[in-house]
């Protein structure tokens, strides 16, 4: 019996041995056989028993156990945590965000937080003893379109002669106007000019002059002087009959020169040379129908005007008269008195 056994464990031996040198590669063909039988006994297990099964081949292969779909989503809802209701003001660094409405940007907000207005606003003194008191100056004020800043100013300076500020307390352009003629004359040259054509669409429709009427605001009160004789310079002696201008005319010195181009600023010689004083000289003459006179000019731009003749002495023979002759009905009456 040993014999035979050790016999056919040689056989074996020779058979393994003889089949090894027929197939190159038993080894590979074995492994993939016996990988493919966890699938299948899956597969057979599962058609043989769905639920038992189905569990036992999760188990074999180390897969975890299914999960019901309806049960999945539950558990996700319950995992997330329930949003609280609390109001804005309740929102931990709410009330420490920025101001809105502040975007330069947002054209929407510059339109309706920025109107466009035009408005005569009073000067006041910025410092010293009278700080806070009005200066008498009126300012015809706006803010303008952006875009027509420069157009503003253009018109500003043929209208007024002078150019705008920028008044920071006011955020508005602001521009001396001597009386409410010439701020009337700017707000009407902005609304005619086609280079401000989306501020006149924009700005009011009127302008209140009413500030003007406050006692605070100076008034221009002038004298026109006529003679032919008392006006004279060093340089061309004795004047032809002449205009001489008497008042406070700083403020419209460039008003006078464009509407009378003859006007002049002189020395003027009184009482023999012993008395000299500057003042605009006009000659009467230079009063055209294109210029007209200088009285009309300035009432129509809302200057009290007095004009007197130096050289007219018929009022005071008059009055002279009239005196005489009130005298001598005197003594008649007292006369007719004592008659009776």
């Amino acid at each position: 019996m040993a014999r035979s056994t050790k016999r056919s464990r040689a056989l074996n031996d020779s058979d393994d041995e003889s089949n090894a040198a027929a197939d190159p590669q038993p080894a590979r063909r074995k492994g993939k056989a016996r990988m493919s039988i966890g699938p299948a006994l899956v597969a057979m297990a599962a058609a043989s028993s769905p639920g038992i099964a189905n569990t036992s081949a999760r188990d074999a292969v180390g897969l975890p156990p299914p999960q019901d779909p309806a049960t999945s989503a539950s558990s996700e809802k319950k995992k997330k945590p329930k949003k609280k209701r609390v109001s804005l003001d309740q929102i931990f660094g709410f009330g420490d965000l920025a101001d809105g409405g502040k975007m330069e940007g947002s054209v929407n907000s510059r339109k309706r937080d920025k109107p466009i207005e035009a408005v005569i606003k009073l000067g006041k003194h910025q410092q010293g003893d009278k700080k806070g008191q009005y200066t008498g100056r009126a300012f015809f004020a706006m803010n303008c379109d952006f875009g027509e800043n420069k157009a503003f100013a253009v018109i500003v300076e043929e209208v007024l002669k002078c150019k705008p500020q920028w008044f920071k307390d006011w955020s508005m352009w602001g521009v001396r106007c001597t009386t409410a003629a010439f701020a009337l004359k700017l707000f009407n040259a902005i609304k005619a000019s086609d280079q401000m054509k989306v501020t006149a669409r924009r700005m009011n429709k009127e302008l209140d002059l009413s500030p003007f009427e406050d006692p605070a605001v100076n008034k221009y009160e002038f004298t026109l002087a006529y003679s032919e004789t008392q006006f004279e310079t060093r340089a061309d002696g004795v004047l032809p009959r002449s205009i001489m201008l008497i008042g406070k005319t700083y403020d419209w010195k460039d008003h006078l020169k464009e509407q009378f181009p003859t006007i002049r600023y002189s020395d003027l010689i009184f009482n023999g040379g012993k008395v000299t004083k500057a003042a605009w000289v006009l000659a009467e003459e230079d009063q055209t129908a294109e210029t007209g006179t200088m009285a009309d000019f300035l009432e129509s731009n809302g200057a009290t005007v007095t004009e007197v003749d130096l050289d007219d002495d018929e009022d005071e023979d008059d009055d002279a008269e009239r005196d005489e002759d009130g005298f001598l009905d005197d003594e008649a009456e007292e006369v007719d008195e004592d008659e009776d």
